[in-house]
């Protein structure tokens, strides 16, 4: 990646190259240091090993411009006029030609992010953008801010129920794609030890946790959650990715249900796959939670055991576990399949190379470079599956 600093406007992550780079990237990363993010900027990071890129992360929020643009748009002020006077460039100009801009949000609300830069469009030759969610309830005629992706020629979004009304909203196609992880460092290494017994994180069920801590209160179990409350927030995106995809991989059971399965009043009732899924099958744990309901999910996760399926509320998560455990080589199994099928399939360079198909660009030697790795490392697993449980299991007590 280039290095293109301008105050806190833009950001480098490696040192200049004697190419030329063909993208753009325009990143939230300065803008909002929420822990969900995180996957997002590691995806980030990823793409800017995989291919030339320059990366511009905006240093002021446009939530405000975009409520002002809403505002004048509801008062009647037409479509250009709104934006020259609500959604004015504060990033200097491209210096140079890119091939591709691409946008990551972290919601669609940040859509604006890209009139921050002056006469961009002029500079790259196509753009397309990708926001992980968008529901029911924000998908209206009246909501102005969906105009502002007609300035791309294709939107991703992570979610699959809403593409063809978004399509139809914003006059520009919209396709689904679906969340991924860094494959190869959640990938596990055969000596570790699973030393966590249970990991759940992020939205749970009180009764199930309930179960879980009554249980690791009595020194049976060693199970990991959180402990905080309110908006969690990060100094190093990094570090917690790191963090999280070692606790990941030391895990023996991981919680995982569909995206806001506790928020029906937000998601309208869709049921939609979540980063959980992508991040537990990687670091090799036995999945157990609510699958969404979909053929995505069935398409994303087709072989057996992806997700040991168990209640929201599940009371009985203890007597579920302690099944499984008495079946070490049927473990042993799912977590060899987990990681292979992660390898092959969920690894942020298939996303990338899905864009990039989209948008006519060819892929790199480092992407094929990488998906070389990801293979043969899912060869290994899948020939030598792995065989801590069956070696010494531990047991939790039904």
């Amino acid at each position: 990646m280039h290095d293109r600093t301008n105050g806190d406007e833009t950001q480098s992550l490696t040192p200049r190259r004697d190419t030329w780079p063909r993208v753009l990237l325009v990143s939230q990363r300065n803008l909002s240091d929420q822990v969900a993010n995180a996957c997002l900027y590691q995806f980030e990071d990823l793409l800017c090993t995989l291919d030339d890129v320059d990366l511009i992360a905006p240093g002021r929020s446009v939530i405000l411009p975009g409520k002002l643009y809403k505002l004048a748009r509801w008062c009647g002020v037409p479509r250009q006029l709104a934006r020259a006077v609500t959604l004015r460039p504060q990033v200097a100009e491209p210096a140079r030609e890119y091939e591709l801009l691409i946008a990551v949000l972290d919601s669609y609300r940040q859509v604006a992010t890209v009139n921050t830069i002056k006469q961009w469009r002029r500079h790259c030759h196509k753009a397309i953008c990708f926001f992980p969610e968008i529901w029911p309830r924000d998908i209206d005629t009246r909501n102005s801010l969906l105009e502002l992706f007609d300035v791309f020629d294709h939107i991703f979004v992570g979610v699959d129920h809403c593409s063809e009304a978004l399509t139809k909203l914003i006059g520009r196609p919209c396709t689904n794609l679906h969340p991924a992880v860094d494959a190869l460092q959640f990938c596990p290494r055969p000596s570790i030890r699973r030393s966590i017994d249970v990991c759940y994180i992020g939205r749970r069920s009180e009764v199930t946790h309930q179960r879980l801590l009554a249980l690791a209160e009595d020194k049976e179990l060693f199970y990991y959650y959180d402990t905080a409350k309110g908006s969690l927030r990060i100094a190093d995106h990094r570090a917690h990715r790191l963090l999280f995809a070692n606790l990941v991989k030391r895990s023996r059971y991981f919680i995982a249900n569909y995206a806001k399965i506790d928020r029906p009043d937000q998601t309208g009732g869709k049921q939609e796959v979540g980063y959980r899924f992508f991040e537990g099958v990687a670091g090799g744990a036995v999945l157990l939670g609510q699958p969404p309901a979909t053929a995505a999910f069935r398409r994303l996760f087709p072989w057996p055991d992806a997700v040991i399926e168990i209640p929201f509320d599940a009371p009985g998560v203890v007597e579920v576990i302690a099944g499984l455990d008495g079946d070490p080589a049927r473990t042993a199994r799912i977590r060899a399949a987990n990681v292979a099928n992660a390898l092959r399939l969920h690894d942020w360079v298939y996303r990338y190379e899905e864009m990039l198909a989209v948008a006519g660009l060819a892929s790199t030697p480092a992407m094929a470079d990488r998906q070389a790795r990801l293979q043969a490392l899912a060869d290994r697993f899948e020939h030598a599956p792995c065989d801590e449980a069956a070696a010494a299991p531990h047991r939790i007590p039904a």
